[in-house]
């Protein structure tokens, strides 16, 4: 299940039609109408990549491999599972639609930061195919692989990191670092994680290739406050003066989004960052800090 459908549900199953009663070939016939309506206004195109070139001024780096008519393609089908209309610009511009009280562009990113199911089911080829000409060659089969490689996180440096802890003794703290690392795009690189466990905390210590190291600890529970492996990774690598961590809240329990940014992407990440708010107002980025009390678990 996508990271939207556990923040807002279905947009069907949720506000249209009792479960029970609406059947799951009626829900995809109706999604497939909503796509169709969407996709039918080249202006919802058009506003969707405007944001993905926001996004990337942001310093965020969508993968070089990737097909950006199909992101937007994507993008603009997951919308479908959660909005009744065909013009995005003007639905989030006067704000009525409860989704719309959202900031775009921060949707957008939550969006395509982590896995999408937005391709489930998808048998329009021809339309694909009248769309992009590139694609006209191709056979039904081929289409389905890249379209499961665009239902992928498409950032080269966020992705969304599972707080859940329910890993074998001695392995949650390195696999979480090892996604870090793999976020750094080779910035720096790991020698090796240690984890120790106690009765109520996990032990780390993390070692770089160039000997510097440093040590934490988290609370041993199913839902850990990653802050203290976040600081730690950020004082480990001030000294190379590449690049920092941050993260930004999902709004759910069971996972954060970590972006790692070099010093030319930081100050246009927080100026982005500044225009973007979940529908309460509040704001889901936050500023590590090892000399700060504030942690992830109290925000």
């Amino acid at each position: 299940m996508s990271l939207w459908s556990r923040l807002f549900g279905r947009f069907y199953a949720a506000h249209q039609a009792n479960a029970a009663q609406d059947p799951l070939s009626e829900g995809l016939h109706r999604w497939n109408e909503a796509t169709r309506a969407l996709l039918g206004n080249e202006s919802n195109r058009q506003f969707v990549r405007d944001a993905l070139d926001r996004l990337e001024h942001a310093g965020l780096r969508v993968s070089s491999t990737l097909n950006r008519e199909i992101i937007a393609v994507r993008i603009l089908r997951d919308f479908a599972n959660f909005f009744e209309g065909d013009d995005l610009a003007v639905a989030f511009a006067n704000k009525q639609e409860a989704l719309a009280k959202n900031s775009f562009d921060l949707l957008v990113f939550l969006h395509l930061a982590g896995e999408t199911d937005a391709f489930y089911a998808f048998d329009d080829f021809d339309a694909l195919k009248a769309d992009l000409p590139s694609f006209r060659a191709l056979d039904d089969d081929a289409i389905e692989t890249i379209l499961d490689d665009h239902s992928c996180p498409i950032f080269e440096n966020a992705d969304i990191i599972t707080i859940v802890n329910e890993h074998d003794p001695g392995t949650f703290l390195e696999e979480k670092i090892r996604q870090l690392e793999s976020l750094a795009c080779s910035d720096f690189v790991i020698q090796s994680v240690v984890e120790t466990t106690t009765a109520n905390r996990l032990l780390g210590e993390v070692t770089l290739d160039d000997g510097s190291s440093e040590t934490f600890e988290i609370e041993h529970s199913k839902r850990a406050d990653l802050t203290p492996l976040f600081n730690a990774m950020n004082d480990l690598v001030a000294h190379l003066g590449k690049g920092a961590f941050t993260v930004v809240l999902t709004g759910t329990s069971e996972d954060l989004i970590a972006v790692y940014l070099r010093p030319a992407e930081q100050f246009q990440f927080d100026q982005w960052a500044k225009q973007q708010s979940y529908s309460d107002g509040s704001s889901p980025f936050f500023r590590l800090d090892s000399r700060s009390k504030r942690s992830l678990g109290s925000s």
